[in-house]
Parts: structure tokens; C-alpha cells; sequence
């Protein structure tokens, strides 16, 4: 991502954790201007990002922790979706219509090119960020069972 800029872990608990519960708060915003599009866009990608994330041998810790934010907050997205469809979300009366800037309105599909929430995360550069994150746990690991291997021998 950045290398030298900052660390794996910070990449992954920012961009791609934090990313995710700012995309749940961006998407309760839009759910009261009853955007649906915007919702359902916030929740393709936080969604994309967990299930990069399930990949992860997050261990106890606070990656571990940040990463059950991002369930929480898929889970917040898929019940705004469901509040949104249950009270008809999308459709407004000509009595409640809200009128946004031009700045504050969603883009439609017109706009510009559709993308799709996939293309959005870049899933090469997160998969060699795992790989690289596993190999520094194995070489850990290995680490700890020399020192425990030396104490053990030490003790006979």
C-alpha cells in the first residue's frame, strides 16, 4: 500500500477497518435523506472489505477488535437496508421531498462509469499484505518455540 509510510497493520486498521464503520456512519446520513442507492453502495463495499478481511489470521489483539467493528458494521448496513425497505425507502410524496445542494446529492448511475464495489478495493494489494502479515506470524511462531525449546532443555 504505502510502503514506509505506514505499517501493514495500520494500513489494514485504517484503510480498510475504518473505512468501513465511516462508510456505516456515511450511510445512516444518507438513510435520512432516504438514499437508498448510496446505502446499498456503502454496504457492497463494506461487505467486500469483510470478506477480504476473513482471510486474516487476526489474533487477539487490536486488529482483532477493529475487525469485529466491521462486522458491526455490516450488520448496521444490512439493517438500515432492511428499515429502508420496510418503510418504503426511495420513494418520497411530493409533500416530503427534500431538496440537497447539488454537492450533497448522490451520484447516479448516469453520472459517470459504474463500479462495481470489487473494483473499488484493491484486493491484489490486500492479499499480498496478508501473505506478508501470515509470513512475519509464522516466523514469530517459530521464534517462540526455539526460545521455549532452549528453556526446556535448560531445565534437564
Amino acid at each position: 500500500p504505502l510502503e514506509g509510510i505506514v505499517t501493514d497493520e495500520e494500513y489494514v486498521g485504517g484503510a480498510c477497518i475504518g473505512l468501513s464503520q465511516d462508510l456505516a456512519r456515511y450511510a445512516i446520513g444518507r438513510a435520512t435523506a432516504r438514499d437508498v442507492t448510496s446505502v446499498q453502495l456503502a454496504h457492497d463495499v463494506v461487505q467486500s472489505i469483510f470478506e477480504l478481511l476473513l482471510q486474516f489470521d487476526f489474533r487477539n489483539g487490536p486488529l482483532r477488535r477493529k475487525y469485529d467493528g466491521t462486522k458491526y458494521a455490516l450488520k448496521t448496513l444490512e439493517t438500515t437496508l432492511y428499515e429502508l425497505s420496510i418503510t418504503g425507502g426511495g420513494s418520497t410524496t411530493d409533500n416530503d421531498t427534500i431538496e440537497e445542494p447539488e454537492s450533497k446529492r448522490p451520484r447516479t448511475e448516469n453520472d459517470d462509469e459504474t463500479v462495481k464495489a470489487d473494483e473499488r478495493i484493491p484486493t491484489t494489494k490486500i492479499n499480498e499484505l496478508r501473505e506478508r502479515m501470515e509470513h512475519r506470524d509464522e516466523l514469530r511462531e517459530r521464534l517462540i518455540k526455539k526460545s521455549r525449546d532452549g528453556q526446556k532443555a535448560a531445565k534437564q
